[in-house]
């Protein structure tokens, strides 16, 4: 549909980039690829990528929601994504569920050992 719009100095040829991505493995709207990680927008997944060549770090972030705090609500939390990228940009996904952050994490660990994660 949209090719992927990349994040950073990093790129890949339209080619490669469309190949990486059909065959990505997909973690809820993000996915890891051989080439990049793929990470979503508000409303499209997969519409971003980051070379992993200009990633430094990927770690897991959990917000908590403020219904609990206003007395309107209750305490819900709220997981991201977040990847770190040529030095200092930081681009941060959220997710419905907190334990595909721990597979996407794992499996980046598991192939891309150099990059830095932490869970």
């Amino acid at each position: 549909m949209l090719n992927p719009r990349p994040l950073g100095k990093g790129s890949i040829q339209k080619e490669e980039l469309k190949k990486d991505r059909k065959e990505c493995r997909k973690f809820g709207p993000c996915g890891v690829g051989k080439r990049a990680i793929y990470l979503n927008s508000f409303y499209f997944d997969r519409r971003f990528y980051v070379p992993f060549r200009s990633i430094n770090r990927v770690f897991k972030r959990v917000a908590m929601s403020k219904g609990g705090f206003s007395g309107n609500g209750i305490f819900v939390s709220i997981p991201y994504l977040v990847v770190v990228y040529d030095g200092d940009k930081e681009k941060q996904c959220i997710f419905k569920y907190e334990k595909q952050i721990d597979e996407l994490l794992r499996y980046v660990r598991e192939k891309h050992p150099e990059i830095q994660t932490r869970m």
